[in-house]
């Protein structure tokens, strides 16, 4: 799942995708931020992991091709020691990357079973928007705000990758991933949590 972060400085927006389990861990971000080019001084002076992904892009938004390149590097290999069975579930939102041709046919090579949420109900459907999203909205407002008390008055890409990392631990804590499956109703299932809040006639 996408989602777009704005940070002060420029005023670019940083997109980061994120994938979470039910049972309280989660993936190695793939952060988009708007660019050309690699520059080196992102993996020195940071203290992002070595699993994370970095992509660029001119707007800062993922594509059909960024999204494949998530699939196959960073969702098969952070997932395949940890799937119990033949099949892997992947809950998606539908934005477009993940609803190309190419994206199904790896799914199915690799026996993960792809699932869109309908149309306007991420925010009821998906975990991550139940408490991660939120929490590290935040934990990165504090630490943007840490600074600015500290006299930093620009923000840029190297002190977001110094930052980031450290929202990130907060927001994905494994109680507060657990706490967003069960908020979307999905572990426990509890389908009457979320058709209860449904105006349907």
């Amino acid at each position: 799942m996408e989602r777009p972060l704005l940070y002060p400085g420029n005023r670019e927006w940083v997109t980061s995708i994120e994938c979470i389990n039910s049972t309280g861990w989660a993936l190695p971000p793939c952060i988009i931020f708007k660019g050309k080019v690699h520059i080196e001084g992102w993996y020195q002076d940071s203290k992002i992991s070595r699993d994370w992904r970095i992509e660029v892009r001119p707007n800062g938004w993922t594509t059909d091709k960024i999204g494949l390149r998530w699939l196959k590097n960073l969702f098969i290999p952070a997932t395949i020691s940890r799937t119990t069975g033949k099949y892997c579930l992947l809950i998606l939102d539908g934005h477009g990357s993940h609803l190309t041709p190419q994206f199904d046919q790896i799914c199915s090579e690799k026996d993960i079973i792809p699932i869109c949420m309908p149309a306007h109900s991420s925010h009821k459907l998906q975990p991550l928007d139940m408490a991660c999203f939120k929490s590290l909205k935040d934990a990165h407002g504090y630490l943007i705000a840490e600074n600015i008390r500290a006299g930093l008055n620009h923000y840029d890409k190297l002190d977001f990758l110094k930052a980031f990392p450290q929202a990130h631990a907060i927001a994905f804590k494994a109680e507060t991933i657990q706490i967003s499956f069960a908020g979307a109703g999905l572990i426990s299932l509890d389908p009457d949590r979320i058709l209860s809040e449904l105006n349907i006639h």
